[in-house]
């Protein structure tokens, strides 16, 4: 009985208003820059992929969720890079994948260490799936939304900006520049299932390299996010 009810609170939190659907947060997110800022792409100056895993309070069911895969590359002419990234996110009765293609134009600089000043562009989409009649069927609610199941695509865009050395980077990015909604009617068209994304988060972040000795370096690094609601 206790999972159920935490499973009807997941699904509260998913079905809240625009604001709760955002992106996932990683706390390893300076191994993640890709999937926060596309003028990352290229900027290992090789080819680059990484995959991130993350499943919070393991002890319950339907707990959150995400798997994230990015690869990502210089072309030939490596002013401009390429890359993908892929994701998938559980929360409770709710899945949302996604697939996103990112570019870089990537200028070289005449001061620092391999210092570029690099624009990127990303587009892409995510489809969510809301598996209200799971719950239903677990937990009888008698309310019409959990009568039937929501499915939601939804295309995305975004854009970045980035100065990176071998010693520094700074970026700022917005990932998330397209807001989508989405509704289902029952027979007397009176919205009863409403899904919607209107928060267009700003990304900014900053690192520094401080070289101890020869084999010691350390790196602190910050990520900052601003929401700006629709």
């Amino acid at each position: 009985m206790i999972k159920r009810g935490i499973q009807i609170i997941l699904l509260v939190i998913c079905m809240g208003s625009a604001s709760a659907q955002e992106d996932a947060s990683y706390a390893m997110y300076i191994f993640n820059n890709l999937y926060f800022n596309p003028a990352y792409t290229g900027s290992n100056d090789g080819l680059s992929a990484n995959a991130i895993y993350r499943h919070q309070w393991s002890f319950l069911e339907n707990a959150p969720k995400s798997f994230t895969l990015g690869i990502h590359a210089p072309l030939k002419n490596e002013r401009f890079a390429l890359g993908l990234i892929a994701n998938n996110d559980r929360l409770g009765v709710t899945i949302m994948n996604s697939a996103i293609a990112t570019f870089a134009y990537r200028i070289p600089m005449n001061f620092g260490k391999n210092t570029k000043f690099s624009i990127g562009i990303q587009a892409g989409f995510k489809h969510y799936n809301h598996n209200f009649r799971e719950v239903n069927a677990t937990l009888p609610v008698n309310d019409p939304v959990f009568q039937q199941n929501l499915a939601a695509f939804m295309p995305n865009a975004g854009l970045g900006l980035q100065l990176k050395s071998d010693d520094y980077i700074i970026g700022v990015s917005v990932p998330n520049l397209i807001a989508n909604q989405v509704s289902t009617f029952n027979n007397q068209n009176n919205v009863i299932t409403k899904f919607e994304i209107k928060d267009i988060p700003v990304w900014a972040s900053a690192g520094y390299v401080f070289t101890i000795s020869k084999n010691v370096k350390i790196k602190p690094y910050i990520l900052a996010k601003y929401n700006r609601a629709m």
